[in-house]
């Protein structure tokens, strides 16, 4: 049998900002997953609970829109965070079509646990530079990510 040929990206792809970043998000994604399947929980339940948490209750539409997250998906977060016991759902008063989520005690120590296990998956992703590289890297990617 032949040898089996060695492959090599083209420096256009290789260096690439869009493979590059793609390349981080994913590997800090999978470890802040397994982190956080503790908790039982996903990166995307830890990030709505996180925004009611920091707003205070608030509409189950509005946190979509901060979050980005459409209308039917939301719904079905929101859903996973009340059997869980760390929401509560209940009618806007101003509103009838509306819902309003707020966090329960419970959400609020989870809450805490989550953010802290978010900061220290995305530490350990980015150990590969120092501190103030990637406090430069947060500020130059906020900063990119207010233009879109």
């Amino acid at each position: 049998m032949g040898k089996t040929k060695q492959l090599a990206l083209p420096p256009v792809v290789h260096d690439s900002l869009t493979l590059l970043l793609a390349r981080v998000a994913k590997t800090t994604r999978a470890r802040t997953e397994r982190e956080l399947e503790m908790l039982g929980l996903e990166l995307r339940h830890v990030h709505v609970l996180l925004a009611i948490t920091h707003n205070g209750a608030s509409s189950q539409r509005q946190l979509g829109e901060l979050l980005g997250i459409d209308r039917t998906t939301m719904v079905t977060l929101v859903d996973q965070l009340e059997e869980r016991g760390l929401i509560t759902r209940k009618k806007n008063p101003d509103d009838r079509r509306a819902w309003d989520v707020d966090v329960t005690d419970r959400g609020q120590s989870t809450s805490e646990w989550a953010s802290k296990m978010l900061a220290s998956s995305e530490a350990n992703a980015l150990s590969a530079l120092t501190e103030h590289q990637q406090e430069t890297l947060r500020k130059l990617l906020l900063k990119a990510s207010s233009r879109t």
